[in-house]
């Protein structure tokens, strides 16, 4: 069964489909949605190519790869004593035991793995349900001077299989096979330790949450240790709480180990937020003089008028007051005495 249901898209995926691009055409392929289902498979290797189409009409595919195995096969896949290997890494992978006849979890080293090791325990099921034997018993070392690809050539000049390098266990009769094993586990570490400090280099991510979080990164290009916000979550590795973790966790990283470009259009980007940050803190300022200088004026204005309503009256405003009381007076008494009954 081809499962394709893991599929994602933004748009949504409307259509699913799997192409056979090399094997035994006579293999027979039932689509039921986003499932394909194979049978009627030979021994061999089949190529499929699965393409995936969204809703705005844009395709992705993929080419996998299905090996239907042969007894032969199935030794070196199901009935090989599982290997952790000499490199000293945690990766959780699965063998089939075939004494249990049952697919069983283990810690596999790193590197030189053999033929019984898988990162699912499905493609463990599928490649080695109901296989029966006993585990396979290690194997005589072939002398006959024709090593191929696949074998692992003794200093002797005798064979054995390549999955049998560095397994702790010597399998050339002059132990040929184990002397080596140091440059592997050196270069394994050498690999583990870039991939410990890829995320060293990484943009500083804020994250799509909206909180304030003040953290530090690691930028390469100083070989110092820089304050960012981080909004709370998802971002990336390169966020640390505090400034002497973060050199610690990235000392020695440079720029050669990043891609100067990325990083260069981030600086770019940084300094022209901070420009305009500047200005906006200085368009700010003046907008605020000019509000609390409206305010002043206002204010004096409004003052100047009280006073001016306040202002007790002057000697002039006393004699005009009193020249029109008299005259009011007059008038009166002059209509008083014409109208008055004789």
């Amino acid at each position: 069964i081809l499962n394709g249901s893991e599929s994602t898209d933004d748009n949504g995926i409307v259509n699913y489909e799997w192409t056979l691009l090399s094997g035994d055409s006579s293999v027979v392929m039932e689509k039921q949605k986003d499932i394909m289902k194979l049978s009627n498979l030979n021994e061999g290797i089949y190529l499929f190519q699965f393409t995936v189409t969204d809703t705005a009409d844009q395709q992705h595919s993929i080419n996998i790869t299905v090996t239907v195995l042969s007894a032969e096969h199935t030794v070196d896949h199901c009935l090989a004593p599982f290997k952790v290997g000499r490199c000293r890494g945690s990766f959780h992978r699965w063998y089939y035991n075939p004494e249990i006849k049952q697919c069983q979890e283990f810690i596999f080293g790193g590197c030189n793995p053999n033929k019984n090791n898988y990162v699912r325990k499905e493609e463990c099921d599928l490649a080695c349900k109901n296989v029966q034997g006993a585990v396979e018993k290690r194997q005589e070392p072939t002398c006959n001077g024709n090593c191929l690809p696949l074998h692992f050539k003794c200093e002797d000049g005798c064979c054995i299989d390549r999955a049998l390098e560095c397994d702790e266990t010597p399998d050339c009769q002059d132990g040929s096979d184990e002397k080596s094993c140091d440059s592997y586990i050196q270069g394994f570490h050498k690999l583990q330790n870039i991939n410990d400090k890829a995320y060293c280099v990484d943009i500083p991510d804020t994250g799509p949450c909206e909180e304030s979080i003040p953290r530090w990164y690691y930028n390469p290009l100083t070989e110092k240790c820089g304050r960012f916000t981080y909004g709370g979550c998802e971002g990336n590795k390169n966020n640390f709480e505090q400034e002497e973790t973060c050199m610690k966790s990235c000392s020695g990283i440079t720029k050669q180990h990043m891609i100067d470009q990325r990083w260069r259009g981030y600086e770019y980007q940084q300094a022209t937020l901070s420009a305009f940050e500047v200005a906006i803190a200085v368009l700010l300022c003046v907008c605020i003089m000019i509000v609390l200088v409206i305010l002043g004026y206002f204010f004096l204005k409004k003052r100047k008028t009280y006073r001016r309503r306040r202002q007790p009256p002057t000697a002039a405003n006393s004699t005009l007051s009193s020249v029109l009381s008299t005259a009011e007076d007059t008038e009166h008494l002059v209509y008083n005495s014409t109208t008055k009954p004789i």
